[in-house]
């Protein structure tokens, strides 16, 4: 009979899922895929409220592509409500800013992109016209053997399989499979048994085996959350075939460090009347004023140096018997510099004329280092044999 499919998606309850949609056509060893992104980005030009991109922020901006960026950046009303300066240039620009706004919060574009296709997932304005949409992707696509997965973003673990034929023939029998392997995972039955695809069969009596049609909803459960599974399907219609089914994507972990970032030096002349306090120094007639500079880097800094050029110019930074004043300014950790990249020079003088004080500071700018973060691997999982019943509690 043929297959068509109503943009069906399984929910585990508490959990978003995501799907990953794929068609093997009879015809070739080739695989097609279903390109249903489309379903998706066609709609992010739809009226969205505050209360939507706050939900939805990452999954929004995930699976913005070019068309739809263009799009976006005219609605006003719509890109306003997005992280400031992403809709200030072209789409490789908003791409960069993209990946460093997903870096900077350590979350992965990737792991979004595996929700779009969960329905239940988008705003209710979408629903009903992505419904429509992959209703007319999946019925307009090739035959054969057609197949999807659903991950569990909040159990790395966990996919649902479902398995169906679509034939060219108008209430042609679905084939029969012969054998069937899953690779990296464990079938499981409503009773958490292990279990097969398809039941077993002699390779004698092809009429014992059983058709695709006889079941078509599987539970899987990976053995390794960071290693891929693969299914293999030997039909009697030599239509024998094998895919993958990836991993829940990874989150990513970013961190600040300065193992590979370049030392960088600032020197320059400042005038120090630009930088005078209310504070004065002595008394008369030998008033001296106070001036503060304080300059802030990104980063750390590793040298500073606070050095007069004029007379009448002294800096109060290194000496011993005037840091007091410092005391009185908070500054009783580290009067010149320290890690927070802030650097501060005080100093005096006795004249309105223009005087310079040199400013030398070497610092550094944390570079930041993602890497993709390892799902953790199961500690209590057990799958019962077959045969075996669970124990049941007295």
């Amino acid at each position: 009979m043929p297959f068509r499919y109503y943009g069906k998606l399984f929910v585990v309850k508490g959990s978003l899922l995501c799907i990953a949609l794929l068609l093997l056509c009879p015809f070739s060893p080739s695989q097609t895929k279903v390109d249903v992104n489309q379903c998706f980005n066609s709609n992010l030009v739809t009226h969205i409220k505050q209360s939507d991109i706050e939900r939805y922020l990452y999954f929004y901006l995930a699976i913005i592509d070019e068309s739809t960026y263009y799009q976006i950046k005219q609605n006003v009303s719509t890109s306003a409500l997005l992280p400031y300066g992403m809709f200030t240039g072209d789409y490789n620009d908003f791409r960069e800013a993209r990946r460093k706004y997903f870096e900077m919060h350590s979350e992965s574009i990737d792991y979004y992109r595996n929700l779009q296709t969960d329905i239940s997932y988008l705003p209710v304005e979408w629903q009903d016209t992505v419904k429509r949409c992959l209703d007319d992707v999946t019925r307009t696509s090739n035959y054969g053997v057609l197949y999807y997965f659903v991950n569990d973003p909040n159990d790395p673990v966990t996919v649902r399989l479902e398995l169906k034929y679509r034939s060219t023939e108008r209430n042609a029998p679905a084939p029969r499979v012969l054998s069937s392997q899953v690779d990296g995972a464990n079938v499981i039955d409503d009773s958490g048994k292990s279990t097969t695809l398809y039941p077993k069969c002699s390779a004698k009596k092809v009429s014992d085996c059983p058709r695709m049609s006889t079941k078509s909803e599987f539970i899987l459960k990976r053995t390794n959350p960071n290693v891929g599974a693969h299914v293999t399907l030997n039909l009697d219609n030599d239509m024998s075939t094998g895919f993958d089914i990836d991993i829940l994507p990874k989150k990513k972990k970013c961190v600040n460090n300065y193992e590979k970032s370049p030392v960088k030096t600032d020197a320059k002349n400042l005038e120090i009347h630009n930088y005078l306090i209310d504070e004065k120094w002595g008394s008369d007639p030998n008033v001296l004023q106070l001036y503060y500079i304080r300059l802030a880097y990104d980063g750390r800094i590793s040298y500073a140096a606070c050095t007069p050029i004029d007379s009448y110019n002294h800096v109060m930074n290194n000496d011993p018997n005037q840091k007091d004043r410092w005391v009185r300014r908070g500054m009783t950790k580290n009067p010149d510099y320290g890690d927070n990249g802030v650097f501060q020079c005080l100093g005096m003088t006795n004249t309105g004329d223009t005087r310079y004080t040199h400013i030398e500071v070497q610092y550094q700018e944390p570079q930041l280092a993602c890497s993709d973060e390892d799902w953790p691997l199961p500690t209590a999982m057990y799958v019962l044999p077959e045969g075996v019943a669970p124990l049941k509690v007295q």
